[in-house]
């Protein structure tokens, strides 16, 4: 068991030995909170409503909504978007207008109707969190996203860069890289190749002097992207596989898929049918290793039978003889 998590666990049972109201729904708050952590959120939720139960009964408003809550935002994570929506709800009509705990609520119901797929209710909480408390950068990237399903990446990108600034204010530089990366992503999906070009190259800078693995992988993506938009496969190539070496290095799938994928496209536009099949070959087996065989599948099985549907048979198969026979080949 996780160090941290078998501390709270002894933290319960001796809580529970106690008649401590409050000590009580401390210690399942806290291993709750420690369940969530290791993934265990159906245990963790099941304390949430005990500690939820025992504040109703001390009366405790504060601590009633704070449960109410972290209970919400749990169900959400689980899926259960109804119950999740029910107490964020009545979690909201505790709070008053214009304090703190309205804007904590708010977000906690944008997070959901977000999840839910309504989008302009999404934005309108979000706004209301953000009057109340500006120096958020977690609810400006969520307001982004919101703004982003709507069609809006513009508004998307300003976000995403006030989120940019503020991490950089809070000492927070990894995420201040990740929220520019956004930004920039954004900038693309606006037609504002300019805006993003400067954002990435200043972030390539600071993740370079960082060694930033991760950012820099999705950098170099964005520039393979930004590459294939002005129809240099060259430059998209080169891109593509330092996107491809950093991806390995900081173990991001995304950004490793992400590259597979462009390189497999630039290779087929290429004529080149063995590396344009041994690209998506190659990244499933990778993402197997990394990440477990059923993720792999799920990846790469729909890239394949779609490159298989366009090639048909003979030439899909053609392909992959010749690179099983190329792997064979190098191995002996």
């Amino acid at each position: 068991m996780d160090a941290s998590l078998q501390t709270t666990a002894d933290e319960l049972l001796q809580a529970r030995a106690r008649s401590d109201a409050a000590r009580l729904a401390d210690a399942l708050l806290r291993h709750a909170n420690a369940l969530a952590a290791n993934g265990r959120l159906g245990d963790a939720g099941t304390l949430l409503d005990e500690a939820l139960q025992v504040q109703r009964r001390r009366q405790s408003r504060d601590d009633v909504l704070r449960c109410l809550l972290l209970s919400a935002d749990l169900l959400r994570l689980q899926g259960r978007r109804k119950d999740a929506a029910e107490r964020a709800r009545e979690g909201l009509a505790m709070t008053a207008a214009g304090s703190i705990d309205h804007a904590q609520a708010q977000a906690v119901v944008g997070e959901i109707v977000l999840a839910d797929g309504d989008a302009a209710a999404a934005e309108r909480a979000f706004d209301v969190a953000l009057a109340i408390v500006a120096p958020a950068p977690a609810w400006w990237r969520s307001r982004a996203r919101a703004r982003a399903a709507q069609g809006r990446f513009a508004d998307a990108a300003s976000d995403l860069e006030q989120a940019q600034a503020l991490c950089r204010s809070l000492g927070d530089a990894p995420s201040a890289r990740r929220a520019a990366i956004e930004a920039a992503t954004a900038w693309h999906q606006a037609s504002r190749a300019d805006r993003a070009h400067a954002l990435v190259a200043a972030t390539l800078a600071d993740a370079r002097a960082a060694s930033d693995e991760s950012a820099l992988g999705a950098l170099e993506l964005l520039n393979a992207t930004a590459a294939l938009q002005r129809k240099d496969a060259d430059a998209a190539r080169g891109h593509a596989l330092a996107a491809r070496t950093h991806a390995l290095a900081s173990r991001a799938p995304d950004t490793y898929i992400g590259a597979a994928v462009t390189l497999a496209r630039l290779a087929e536009h290429a004529g080149d049918d063995t590396n344009a099949y041994g690209e998506l070959a190659a990244g499933w087996a990778t993402i197997g290793d990394l990440l477990g065989a059923e993720l792999a599948r799920t990846t790469f099985e729909p890239l394949l039978r779609e490159l298989r549907l366009r090639w048909g048979a003979e030439r899909f198969d053609a392909a992959r003889g010749a690179y099983e026979s190329a792997r064979r080949s190098s191995r002996s």
